[in-house]
């Protein structure tokens, strides 16, 4: 069984929310690490 196929065999929700988990964890990583706020406010806010 191939990853594609493994990754597909869980469904779209659990899918959806993994990835906006993932989203909210990286985002409080980057809070911390020196230059993230910046880095947020410039880049990602935009689009936020």
């Amino acid at each position: 069984m191939t990853l594609r196929q493994k990754i597909s065999d869980i469904p779209l929700y659990l899918q959806i929310l993994i990835g906006m988990i993932t989203g909210i964890i990286i985002g409080l990583i980057a809070l911390q690490v020196d230059g993230g706020d910046t880095f947020i406010r410039h880049w990602i806010q935009p689009w936020g």
